[in-house]
């Protein structure tokens, strides 16, 4: 089978010891007759390893967040740059990724079947707090539309990337200085967002999360900042934001 029709390979991010946390997810994909790679990614729940630092600029990442990105925000994303790096190396067409604790939806089996995934080089299977244009959607299967944004969303429970969007996503995120979602500018690749969500996420099930509770204090912290009401920038989106629309 070529590269070209070859269905696109699914990774699911986890960790060393996480198989209780990973069970749910792998055996929906066993059911549905979907073969998966496990990908085990970075661990900083215990600081981030010393081979790492150098991929990393925590100096950039706290102007670029306004705030101190955690270990774990760091390890997270250092452990989807390694699906990238696969797909680059590999020759892989793209790559279906699932974050461990993603939650199934059945849609998801009918997405992989249409493979929708061909639709965008960043297909964003599930996603919040993104701003679109107000501008038709691009079907990308049937009663699933997909959206451009303005304002990428956040999350990377699911999403599909293609080769063109992880060479991109690889050689313009280094050192690492944002988060997952998203280190270098997604706006320069075509950049969808399913809706209705394709896989759901455990914001909307209350369950595990890594990162949740090593976020929340920086969080607040954040959420309190005034200056930002000084910014030119913060003005010019809030003006953008009222010509444009929220899915999630």
């Amino acid at each position: 089978m070529s590269p070209r029709t070859e269905p696109w390979p699914i990774f699911v991010v986890t960790l060393e010891g996480d198989e209780e946390r990973r069970a749910p997810l792998l055996a929906a994909l066993e059911k549905a007759g979907l073969s998966y790679r496990l990908l085990f990614g970075v661990d900083g729940r215990n600081g981030l390893p010393q081979k790492w630092l150098s991929k990393i600029d925590r100096t950039q990442a706290r102007k670029n967040m306004n705030r101190d990105m955690t270990d774990g925000e760091f390890a997270c994303a250092l452990s989807h740059q390694l699906i990238y790096e696969a797909v680059i190396n590999e020759g892989l067409p793209g790559a279906v990724v699932l974050e461990d604790d993603a939650v199934w939806l059945p849609v998801f089996d009918q997405f992989m079947q249409a493979r929708a995934y061909e639709a965008a080089d960043l297909l964003l299977m599930d996603h919040q707090s993104g701003w679109f244009r107000n501008e038709p959607a691009q079907q990308i299967m049937d009663s699933v539309d997909g959206y451009e944004p303005f304002i990428p969303p956040l999350l990377t429970t699911g999403y599909t990337v293609s080769a063109h969007g992880a060479r991109y996503m690889f050689e313009n995120s280094f050192p690492l200085s944002a988060t997952a979602d998203w280190p270098c500018d997604v706006l320069q690749i075509k950049t969808l967002a399913a809706y209705p969500r394709i896989i759901g996420n455990n914001n909307q099930t209350g369950g595990p999360s890594h990162l949740s509770v090593d976020r929340l204090g920086f969080e607040n912290k954040r959420a309190k900042s005034l200056w930002r009401l000084l910014s030119l920038e913060y003005w010019r989106m809030k003006r953008l934001k009222r010509q444009a629309k929220r899915l999630y």
